[in-house]
């Protein structure tokens, strides 16, 4: 991933991921958070090794890793998934599966 793509996402999804300060302290950044979760879905690390790498506690880790996914589909799904919406294309597929 290039560092511009990175930002990219990290300013299309800070809306959707941005906590407030409490009492409790600062919040993580959505860079942050998102850097983490990228290196677990591409390397499948376990919690322990991303605490280490990221300085975050794997207990963390585990409570906003399903957060950022669902922004990240939320955000992305009509640009990158997209699905046949009429009977035609509905037909295409259906050929090209009988094909293959």
């Amino acid at each position: 991933m290039t560092p511009d793509l990175f930002q990219e996402m990290v300013e299309k999804l800070t809306p959707h991921l941005k906590k407030e300060t409490t009492f409790m302290g600062e919040p993580l950044e959505v860079g942050l958070k998102l850097a983490a979760i990228l290196h677990f879905l591409a390397t499948g690390n376990s919690y322990p090794s991303l605490q280490y790498s990221f300085r975050v506690e794997a207990s963390t880790i585990c409570k906003f890793l399903p957060e950022v996914c669902k922004a990240i589909i939320e955000f992305y799904k009509d640009e990158v998934l997209s699905w046949p919406k009429t009977q035609e294309e509905w037909k295409e597929v259906a050929e090209m599966f009988s094909s293959r």
